[in-house]
C-alpha cells in the first residue's frame, strides 16, 4: 500500500513538474504573441534627434524561424540567396531612405543663346531609385534630386566546425544589402551588448 502511494505521488509530482513548465512555456509564448499584436498594430516613430538626424523608432517583431518563412517569404528568399541558413539568424531589419535635395544655380550668361524671358522644364532623368528634375528660367536653375533606398540588414551566427560537426557560436556577422543599384554602402557597424553575470 505504501509503495502504491509513493508511486502515486512520484507521479503526481512529475505531472505537476510537467505542468508547471508548459504553463511557463504558454505564459512566455502569450506574451511573445501579445507583443507581435502590439508591433504591428503600432505605428513608426519617425522625428529628428536633438542634433537634427533623421530618426525612426519602431517595435521589434520576434518570429521563429517557420513564422519567417511564411510571413515575409521575400526576406526568406533573399537569405537564402545570400547563403545563409534561416536557423542561424540572430536578427533581421529593413529601411527605407529617401533623400530629397533641392538646388538652384544661376548661369552666366556667356552659357545661355536664348531670349531670357523662356522658362524651360527639363526631365534630366528618372528611374526607379532616382529621378533628377530641373526648370531653367532665365539664367536660374532650379530643381529637385530624389533617391529611394531600401536596406536590408541581417545578423547571422557562424557556427563553430570540428570535423564535420557545427556547434556553439564562432562569431556573429552582419550583412546589409541595398535594392537602390545606385548606393554603394561604405560603411557598416554592428554591436551587441554583452551583460554582465553578477
Amino acid at each position: 500500500m505504501k509503495k502504491t502511494l509513493l508511486i502515486y505521488a512520484v507521479v503526481a509530482t512529475l505531472l505537476l513538474i510537467a505542468m508547471g513548465n508548459d504553463h511557463a512555456r504558454l505564459l512566455n509564448e502569450n506574451r511573445r504573441l501579445d507583443q507581435n499584436i502590439s508591433t504591428l498594430t503600432s505605428d513608426i516613430a519617425l522625428y529628428r534627434t536633438r542634433h537634427g538626424e533623421s530618426a525612426a523608432e519602431v517595435q521589434s517583431l520576434r518570429l521563429r524561424q517557420s513564422e519567417l518563412e511564411s510571413l515575409n517569404a521575400e526576406l526568406s528568399a533573399e537569405i537564402k540567396a545570400l547563403g545563409i541558413r534561416l536557423r542561424r539568424i540572430n536578427s533581421a531589419a529593413e529601411a527605407a531612405t529617401q533623400t530629397e535635395i533641392d538646388f538652384s544655380a544661376t548661369l552666366p550668361d556667356s552659357i545661355l543663346f536664348r531670349p531670357v524671358a523662356d522658362t524651360l522644364r527639363l526631365p534630366l532623368f528618372a528611374d526607379d531609385w532616382s529621378t533628377l528634375h530641373a526648370t531653367l528660367a532665365g539664367n536660374r536653375l532650379e530643381g529637385r534630386f530624389t533617391s529611394v533606398d531600401t536596406l536590408h540588414q541581417i545578423v547571422y551566427r557562424v557556427p563553430h566546425r570540428f570535423l564535420f560537426f557545427n556547434y556553439g557560436t564562432k562569431e556573429l556577422r552582419q550583412i546589409i544589402t541595398s535594392s537602390n543599384p545606385h548606393t554603394r554602402l561604405v560603411y557598416s557597424s554592428h554591436i551587441t551588448i554583452e551583460r554582465q553575470r553578477k
